[in-house]
């Protein structure tokens, strides 16, 4: 799979909070970054980062140290990498 840059865009005001957008190469269509905690089999607690087409309670308003931004040439959906 091959990963190509996205476009960032700044935060969008919403009428609760600022979300951090994604604008697809592909298709055009904005995505909105969230974060969720999750609780795994073993009973560890972990983070889980995801695009949404809008933004929600748990929209986070910048991107996590450490992580990139790349779009799926298939898909063109976002994806969240440690970079």
């Amino acid at each position: 799979m091959l990963n190509i840059p996205v476009t960032l865009s700044l935060p969008v005001i919403g009428a609760i909070d600022l979300a951090f957008e994604v604008v697809s190469k592909k298709s055009g269509k904005a995505y909105f970054l969230h974060s969720k905690e999750v609780t795994l089999n073993g009973g560890r607690q972990q983070t889980i980062y995801y695009f949404a087409g809008d933004v929600r309670d748990n929209a986070l308003d910048g991107i996590p140290t450490g992580y990139v931004v790349t779009e799926n040439t298939r898909t063109g959906l976002p994806m969240l990498k440690k970079g």
